[in-house]
């Protein structure tokens, strides 16, 4: 187990100090309006203020939730390129063009389109 020193201000925002007590010690926390916080180890280098309920205790769960949410949307610039792609192939299909696995490129265009409206919060489309 590791520890941090957090607070929560006035304004409902929380503060963290990973490395407080590299510095300092439990006298201090007082003195800094700070409270020790323990966070398993294994968390440590990627814990912040997100990752503490309303009584400032670590919650594994929100924890593992903000990090999920971190990589789908680092996905996001890579889905919308491969949407964009698709798009220009729908328009060269409207212009003329002919694609022999056009159907997988529509249902692939689906899948995407849908897993970028999830990664967004938002409803997926039903497509007839």
């Amino acid at each position: 187990m590791k520890y941090v020193a957090i607070r929560k201000e006035p304004n409902g925002k929380l503060y963290m100090d990973k490395y407080f007590f590299n510095r300092y010690n439990d006298s201090d926390l007082e003195r800094y309006k700070y409270t020790k916080a323990i966070v398993p180890e294994e968390y440590f280098d990627n814990v912040n203020c997100a990752d503490f309920d309303e009584h400032l205790m670590f919650n594994k769960d929100q924890y593992e939730l903000r990090r999920k949410r971190e990589e789908e949307f680092k996905r996001l610039p890579e889905l919308q390129s491969r949407l964009t792609e698709l798009s220009q192939d729908f328009v060269q299909v409207q212009c003329g063009a002919v694609f022999e696995d056009l159907e997988d490129r529509i249902k692939e265009f689906q899948t995407i389109h849908n897993e970028i409206r999830e990664i967004q919060g938002k409803e997926p489309r039903i497509y007839q």
